[in-house]
């Protein structure tokens, strides 16, 4: 999963229950490309709390999807959660990658 957030979200409870769903092997957590993020010291405190799942962080949501594919065997999917401003940069990235 591919987690990215607002800061002035309720995202620890979103979190939580990513965290305690058992539903994802793990998460890559991204800072987004607005001044609104959830700061990355912020995300790494929050995800800390859980350790049923592993997390790694990156610097933007690009470098985490790059990881995800790498990671990716047959059948998996990658879901992205968080918020829409996240939405909006997979959208625009995925269409990048689509056209090159």
């Amino acid at each position: 999963m591919l987690f990215g957030v607002a800061g002035d979200k309720s995202y620890g409870a979103m979190i939580k229950r990513i965290a305690h769903s058992g539903l994802f092997g793990h998460v890559a957590v991204a800072v987004l490309e607005t001044e609104r993020s959830a700061s990355m010291d912020r995300l790494k405190t929050v995800w800390g709390q859980y350790k049923e799942i592993p997390c790694l962080f990156y610097d933007n949501a690009e470098e985490a999807y790059l990881h995800l594919l790498g990671e990716r065997r047959g059948g998996d999917f990658i879901y992205i959660a968080g918020s829409l401003y996240l939405a909006g940069e997979m959208k625009t990235l995925i269409r990048r990658m689509q056209n090159d």
